[in-house]
């Protein structure tokens, strides 16, 4: 049932008080272990998920079970928005995380990985543009996993399949799969109230147009210097006023990624300067802290509107990649000095 936007703020406010402050985070980062970890979540709405795990859990059991809880708040929340919030936040947070589910497969796939190897890579959502992974998880190859999408909104990667074989490139089908996330949210904003379209236009084009300039990046990366005709990637990247195609023809034809980010416009440069020192974390890290505050600010104008919606789902999505990367700190014995700037909800800790 779909209420008004006013009830699917109310209920987003009612949960804040479930939210972890910074303080506490901290105070977690600092843990000894993942066990000492889990004993200060206990008496958190993270306490049903995390106290089943085995006494040998590692990160990614950790992980798992973070995100459990967030896709709980996210199936509440958008089970009840209104109809014109439902289209974007579908598009923005189960799409995007089912498209991440389908290259962890794909690439299971790619690299001759088990089925059992593949399933225990996927994060805990549901399938929802999709009626199983099972189909794809139980593919012979790529090829085959990819055609069992057919009828599906991800029906494209198949027109890429002659590319994939040409290049013996993965990247095309990552690329496809973003394109496809890309486009529905696009097609979600051109749908949504002229009140709040500017607002996600520009939200969206930020998001995008940092990732793209990583894919660009690492696509040129794993070249070698190969140049490739541009019919490869035309039309598989989503090109925004702030990334234009310009950029990526300049980035593919080996233009310096520094000379690249110090010719865009702010605030993209601040973002992605780290990637200069191929630091890819901490740039996600920027852009997501860079998300949150525009979705605060505009809340701040529009209380009761899909701006505050979105801004409480990328406040649980930032404490679940904070826990998340808090788990794999201290699975892997690294001092907190050593992964807290890559913190989002800690910004200078």
């Amino acid at each position: 049932m779909r209420f008004g936007n006013i009830y699917v703020v109310v209920r987003c406010h009612a949960l804040v008080p479930e939210l972890l402050d910074r303080e506490f985070l901290l105070s977690i980062a600092a843990s000894k272990d993942e066990k000492a970890m889990r004993a200060s979540l206990t008496q958190t709405p993270y306490g049903p998920y995390v106290e089943p795990l085995p006494q040998d859990a590692r990160a990614m059991d950790y992980e798992r079970a973070f995100y459990e809880l967030f896709f709980h708040r996210l199936e509440r929340i958008i089970r009840v928005a209104s109809d014109e919030m439902a289209p974007f936040l579908k598009a923005y947070f189960p799409l995007r995380y089912e498209v991440m589910n389908l290259k962890r497969v794909l690439r299971g796939k790619y690299t001759d990985a088990s089925e059992e190897e593949i399933r225990s890579l996927l994060l805990p959502l549901p399938p929802q543009f999709i009626e199983s992974y099972d189909p794809l998880i139980e593919a012979k190859g790529v090829e085959e996993a990819v055609m069992a999408l057919e009828g599906t909104i991800y029906k494209p990667l198949i027109d890429q399949l002659e590319a994939f074989r040409e290049l013996e490139a993965f990247w095309i089908l990552e690329l496809a799969l973003s394109k496809v996330c890309f486009d529905a949210a696009c097609d979600a904003i051109e749908e949504a109230p002229k009140r709040v379209s500017g607002f996600l236009r520009g939200f969206i084009s930020l998001d995008r147009s940092v990732e793209n300039i990583l894919l660009l990046e690492s696509i040129r990366m794993a070249l070698h210097g190969r140049q490739i005709p541009a019919e490869y990637v035309e039309g598989l990247i989503g090109y925004t006023p702030l990334c234009p195609r310009r950029i990526g023809d300049e980035l593919l034809r080996g233009r310096s990624l520094g000379e690249i980010v110090d010719s865009l416009k702010p605030p993209l440069p601040g973002i992605l300067l780290p990637a200069v020192e191929g630091d890819y974390a901490l740039v996600r890290t920027n852009l997501k802290r860079h998300l949150l505050e525009m979705a605060e600010d505009e809340s701040r104008k529009r209380r009761f509107d899909v701006s505050y919606v979105l801004w409480f789902l990328l406040r649980c999505e930032a404490e679940v990649l904070d826990l998340t990367r808090i788990a794999w700190g201290l699975d892997q014995g690294l001092r907190p000095e050593r992964f807290r700037r890559y913190l989002i909800l800690t910004p200078g800790s």
